[in-house]
């Protein structure tokens, strides 16, 4: 989890890094290229996330409930997250 938050957290800033440069001088095509790339890799991530629950339950299975659980809702959480972006980004991509 640590890893998966520093390597959010990572994307994030160059993110917006990217977007500050990108305001300064806007290009239509990279920016489409950049949506479609950013949609593929939610897609993956949204088909990963449920699998890594499913391996992680496995894993732990016999052990307490509370950790697992709150592992479970950490991942559905994150998962949902990924979903809500998707939708956003198709949206916005169908809108244009």
């Amino acid at each position: 989890m640590l890893g998966l938050l520093i390597g959010l957290a990572y994307r994030y800033r160059r993110a917006q890094a990217a977007k500050s440069i990108q305001d300064s001088n806007l290009s239509l095509t990279g920016d489409s290229a950049r949506v479609n790339s950013a949609t593929k890799t939610l897609r993956i991530a949204v088909v990963v996330m449920p699998l890594l629950l499913l391996n992680g339950l496995w894993v732990t299975r016999g052990q307490p409930l509370l950790p697992r659980f709150v592992g479970a809702a950490i991942n559905l959480l994150i998962t949902a997250y990924f979903v809500f972006l998707l939708r956003r980004a198709k949206k916005a991509n169908s809108a244009r």
